[in-house]
């Protein structure tokens, strides 16, 4: 079975690395009321997972002129 672009999901790792931060940074940021950076979902075992819409989404604010 496909996996559609509207299901794919990232790690932790992967965002981390496309925003050039650590896996740290990303975890202190889940941690914080209300969580701040990229939307995240938490699935089996508590693994954090970044839906690719809602990250793109979130993205593309990051970087709309004010």
């Amino acid at each position: 079975m496909l996996t559609s672009d509207v299901d794919q999901v990232f790690t932790r790792a992967e965002i981390a690395r496309r925003l050039k931060l650590s896996e740290k940074t990303l975890r202190n940021w889940a941690a914080m009321e209300p969580p701040k950076g990229p939307p995240f979902v938490r699935v089996e075992g508590g693994r954090v997972r970044y839906p690719a819409k809602d990250y793109f989404e979130w993205e593309a604010a990051q970087f709309t002129p004010p």
